[in-house]
């Protein structure tokens, strides 16, 4: 959903691609696994885009105001594509503060601006100014509605929105898609936090019901985990970030052995066009031994829209936590609060 960032020069492109890398190569010996070469290049490439920002701040800063709305422009499209936010916060408020540019580019600096204060924990305060911003600039907004690319808009905003769920400012989140449904008039925007705003609605109501049979043909039922705290996970083999989830997912599970917590997945490999049959199956069951999934799924049959429709789910991964209760808590879980929340859930300080 993020724009594609466009007009940079060969010459910077190769020097920003090859910089560093001899460094990394003689380093990659000392490396143990692969995981700390993945994570030394993910390391060293992010450290490399933020320069990338700073770089294009940099020109920014001298150039007149017709060639400065081309790169801030490209600067903050930059920032959004590689969600470094951070490092281009500085550009943000040097343009929100300094000269009169272009309406998008200023509208972009104060997207930027909100995600880097959400992001050192100041919520609130993050869409309040910029909620300041829209209304001091409706007219603005109103006649220069054009300039805005909805992919941008979509791809910031669901960032904002994630930003604001994992750290659990649900009501921060609520207001951020009320005043996206009331600014924004791109019916694809508009569509996409109607429906981020019904997944912040079932927060404290009862999970609906999930029910069917796994991949062998055994019936399985979110009930079945009554007074237990459930993880509910949708997934497919074919989405490759739910391959990496599933690794996670058995992780946790082992993590939470002999605690009342249960993961139950929900597969939606037959819901997609053309898919289903005993080919469909089979996929799935070898899909789950090569992963080696130690927790129930559901495996929905074609036609069985009902479980994700009712939940909300129209992409995946997605995951629901639902307390004892049988009331949903939270939802879309990641790294930074998985077993905080279940801990939490389960009425444990944590580890």
């Amino acid at each position: 959903m993020m724009t594609r960032v466009q007009g940079v020069s060969a010459a910077l492109v190769v020097v920003l691609a090859t910089a560093g890398v001899p460094a990394i190569a003689q380093q990659g010996a000392a490396l143990d696994s692969r995981e700390a070469v993945g994570a030394e290049f993910l390391k060293r490439s992010r450290q490399l885009d933020r320069e990338h920002v700073q770089a294009l701040a940099a020109v920014a800063a001298k150039e007149s105001d017709e060639a400065a709305n081309a790169t801030y422009r490209l600067l903050f499209n930059l920032a959004i594509a590689k969600n470094v936010f951070d490092a281009a916060e500085p550009a943000a408020e040097k343009v929100i503060q300094g000269k009169s540019l272009d309406f998008d580019v200023e509208m972009l600096a104060q997207l930027i601006n909100a995600i880097a204060e959400v992001d050192r924990g100041e919520y609130k305060e993050s869409l309040t100014h910029l909620e300041e911003f829209l209304q001091m600039n409706q007219e603005n907004l109103d006649a220069k509605r054009g300039q805005l690319d909805p992919n941008t808009v979509l791809g910031v905003g669901e960032a904002y929105f994630q930003r604001l769920v994992q750290a659990g400012q649900y009501d921060v989140a609520r207001r951020l898609c009320e005043d996206v449904l009331a600014n924004a008039k791109n019916p694809t925007v508009l569509e996409h936090f109607q429906k981020r705003l019904g997944r912040v609605s079932m927060l404290g109501t009862k999970a609906p019901a999930i029910a069917g049979k796994d991949v062998d043909g055994k019936a399985v039922s979110l009930a079945d985990y009554e007074g237990k705290v459930v993880l509910v996970d949708f997934w497919a083999t074919w989405c490759p970030p739910c391959s990496m989830q599933m690794l996670k997912l058995n992780g946790l599970r082992e993590y939470m052995k002999g605690k009342d917590f249960e993961i139950l997945g929900v597969n939606v490999d037959a819901l997609r066009e053309g898919s289903g049959g005993e080919a469909t199956q089979a996929l799935v069951r070898r899909y789950l031994v090569d992963h080696q999934a130690g927790f129930p799924s559901v495996v929905l049959a074609p036609g069985e829209q009902g479980v994700p429709e009712s939940y909300g789910v129209d992409e995946i991964p997605a995951n629901f936590l639902i307390g004892r209760d049988g009331k949903i808590i939270q939802f879309e879980l990641g790294e930074g609060n998985t077993i905080k929340a279940i801990e939490a859930a389960l009425g444990e300080k944590g580890r």
